[in-house]
């Protein structure tokens, strides 16, 4: 039985993992976090909490309100993982790695979700309203995904709830294009791309082959979805699917695996991409700068002053 997607996906990834994430999608930055998006938004563990519990309560009400029900999930990941290394990024690099594998917990066999329980008691026909309510679409039926870059139906559950918290969500969505555009200049930058081939050098003398620094976590990702046969996560966890499928000797090896390579990826990066670090500084300052009238209402839903 699939998992469906929670809020508490919605809250981290437009918080953590898209805006502002402190190890970014190709970066692991060793610079401060003074003039990140996370720091300008005042995005910390205990407000992303604060925040996955408002959006899951306000999902279990409306989904009340359709017929069904939905317990609140419970946010697993440690408080200091979620601010994503914005206040000590060496301590983060120690404990978690890039948070990819290492944030994910083995099944508990001695511990049921609820949620599952009762998808798994519903009919088929029931099950595909379940889905149609929560998100507008059933992950069990090709074809039902509905055409929105969003990810999901406005009118639905999720839609309704995530907008009511975090403002149009279309905008935030091409906030977070622009974003990623920013992460795109980074990396096409002459000094940065003259760096990367010293950074590789340096990873390899430490026994890891990698040709830029972006392939580091796609080639995490790629073993992740491999060993749970999913190739759809998130951070921390599924966005459909739980853990009660994946390879657990598997994951413990890649978890592994994945704090060695970080370690030496933390000491390549501080030795030879000081000058990606201040690129980055400097595009995100302007970032914020040329995009402040479109992150004000997020800086006050994650409670930065």
């Amino acid at each position: 039985m699939r998992r469906v997607i929670a809020p508490m996906f919605v809250c981290a990834s437009l918080g953590v993992g898209l805006l502002g994430p402190s190890l970014s999608a190709s970066a692991m930055e060793t610079g401060s976090s003074a003039d990140s998006v996370e720091g300008y938004l005042g995005i910390s563990g205990s407000g992303v909490s604060r925040l996955t519990r408002r959006l899951e309560e306000g999902l279990a009400a409306c989904m009340k309100k359709e017929g069904f029900v939905y317990t609140p999930q419970s946010n697993s990941i440690p408080a200091d993982a979620l601010d994503g290394g914005a206040t000590d990024r060496k301590t983060y690099v120690d404990k978690y790695g890039y948070g990819i594998s290492t944030l994910i917990q083995p099944p508990n066999k001695h511990k049921k979700d609820p949620n599952a329980v009762y998808l798994a008691a519903l009919s088929k026909a029931d099950r595909h309203s379940y889905y149609i309510a929560l998100t507008g679409s059933d992950p069990e039926k090709v074809g039902t995904a509905p055409a929105s870059p969003i990810g999901f139906d406005p009118k639905s559950c999720v839609g309704t709830i995530t907008s009511g918290v975090f403002g149009n969500m279309l905008a935030v969505q091409a906030l977070v294009t622009k974003y990623n555009d920013v992460d795109k200049r980074i990396s096409a930058n002459t000094d940065v791309v003259r760096a990367m081939r010293d950074w590789s050098a340096c990873m390899k003398k430490g026994g890891f082959t990698y040709t830029k620094d972006g392939d580091v976590r796609a080639d995490l990702n790629a073993r992740l979805a491999k060993l749970s046969g999913s190739s759809t996560r998130g951070q921390g966890g599924a966005l459909f699917g739980g853990n009660d499928s994946i390879d657990v000797p598997g994951l413990k090896k890649l978890q592994t695996d994945e704090l060695a390579l970080s370690k030496v990826d933390w000491e390549c990066s501080k030795t030879d991409l000081g000058v990606r670090d201040k690129v980055a500084r400097e595009l995100r300052k302007t970032f914020i700068d040329e995009n402040k009238a479109a992150l004000e209402p997020l800086k006050k839903v994650f409670g930065g002053k």
